[in-house]
């Protein structure tokens, strides 16, 4: 089934995944010869066929079996690191008395070396003419991944001959490379590794390594006070969802913490701790720069609310994350037909809503409640008004490039009613 199945589909991981699930000596033989003659082609499918092998389930993989992947499959740059790291895991286990990779020590610090300073360049922007940028991506993503790997395999074994190459590491601007290198360095005693672990405690994306490392190296009580608790928690948490590839792609270059306090939130029972933080990318006039939430949720909106006050931001996180049948949006056309007296008896509050111009977005309904969503200009400004029977509410556009519009405007209206309703003091 496996070479049988096309390469793009996600059936040959699952059957990687299924073979190291199973575990006995038959499937892991299998998975192995599988893995070395025919690798899946994505990382994504690389890191599934491994996962199985390294959770608190697994009994490992036998010695024989990763000595098979190191001699058979390192030599490719895609997969060369999660063999590697399997080989460091089985290791700092326990479950390998002797390092599969002890009797190539002399190999790898050259290999190291090498990864440097391509990467190094790279970062110059000197690569040959003609590269594109997705071989440039790819490139990138292979060295530092396989450089991350060899550190923590020559720092594990305390190669002091591999110390000029941990010193050069922490020179590049990758933090994952520099706190591994770091790391390495500190295992050998050298202080500029403690030293610089202590100062990339700042960056919130690599923290939690930075505090393992320090709690494992004995030092987590030098660690500052301002990168531990739960603000420092909070706004790793916030950086690391930012980082994702789905979301931002990179850490931000400067985080701040806004607002700070208890709310009641919907669907909690308990009241929960909301940490908002402003976050950029960039600096100067073409920096970007947005909100975002940790707590409850960890959320931030390609909308731009900077401009917003703190409880509307509170209020566009809340609105934006309850899902119920009680609050829904019908569109305008629909709503004309199927809830025609409240829509119509909506529509002639528009005429005191001062619009130079406007259109109907759509009718929603908040637990029973009705109201019309209208985007326009008022005074110049473009935004969104949403008109209940009692009372309107203006939301401006905010940043043209980034605008909010009708639905986070919703959001932020029905937002305000959850909150309001469940802590009276909020506003």
């Amino acid at each position: 089934l496996y070479q049988l199945c096309p390469t793009d589909q996600m059936l040959r991981i699952q059957l990687l995944a299924i073979l190291a699930y199973k575990g006995s000596d038959a499937s892991l033989q299998l998975w192995c010869d599988l893995f070395c003659s025919d690798p899946p082609a994505s990382e994504f499918g690389v890191e599934a066929a491994f996962n199985p092998l390294v959770s608190k389930s697994s009994s490992g993989l036998p010695s024989g079996l990763i000595a098979q992947l190191v001699n058979k499959a390192s030599h490719r740059p895609a997969i060369a690191s999660a063999i590697y790291e399997l080989a460091n895991h089985e290791y700092r286990t326990g479950r390998l008395e002797e390092h599969p990779l002890s009797d190539r020590i002399d190999a790898l610090v050259e290999l190291l070396g090498s990864l440097i300073q391509r990467l190094a360049l790279i970062e110059e922007g000197q690569f040959p003419d003609g590269t594109d940028s997705e071989t440039i991506s790819q490139t990138v993503q292979n060295s530092v991944a396989l450089i991350v790997a060899l550190i923590d395999t020559l720092g594990m074994l305390k190669v002091d001959a591999a110390a000029v190459k941990f010193n050069q590491a922490m020179e590049l601007r990758h933090r994952r490379i520099q706190v591994e290198a770091a790391a390495a360095l500190a295992r050998l005693d050298e202080s500029t590794g403690k030293q610089k672990l202590l100062d990339l405690a700042a960056h919130p994306v690599v923290r939690p390594r930075v505090l393992a490392y320090a709690n494992e190296l004995g030092f987590e009580k030098d660690v500052s006070l301002e990168h531990k608790g739960p603000i420092a928690a909070a706004e790793t948490e916030l950086a690391l969802w930012l980082a994702q590839p789905e979301q931002m792609g990179l850490a931000p270059t400067q985080m701040e913490l806004i607002d700070q306090r208890e709310l009641y939130w919907p669907s909690y029972e308990d009241p929960q701790a909301c940490f908002l933080f402003s976050f950029e990318y960039g600096s100067g006039d073409n920096a970007y720069r947005n909100v975002g939430i940790a707590g409850p949720l960890t959320h931030a909106f390609l909308a731009n609310i900077c401009e917003l006050p703190v409880a509307d931001q509170y209020s566009a996180f809340a609105g934006w994350q309850t899902v119920s049948d009680e609050i829904y949006i019908v569109p305008i056309e629909r709503a004309s037909t199927l809830l025609a007296g409240p829509t119509e008896s909506l529509k002639r509050k528009i005429e005191g809503s001062q619009f130079q111009e406007f259109e109907i977005e759509f009718v929603a309904s908040f637990f029973g409640e009705y109201v019309l969503v209208v985007s326009g200009t008022r005074d110049d400004k473009s935004g969104t008004m949403i008109i209940g029977q009692e009372e309107q509410l203006w939301i401006p556009t905010g940043n043209v490039r980034s605008p909010i519009d009708a639905k986070l405007a919703f959001d932020i209206w029905s937002g305000r009613k959850l909150l309001t309703n469940f802590n009276p003091a909020f506003s």
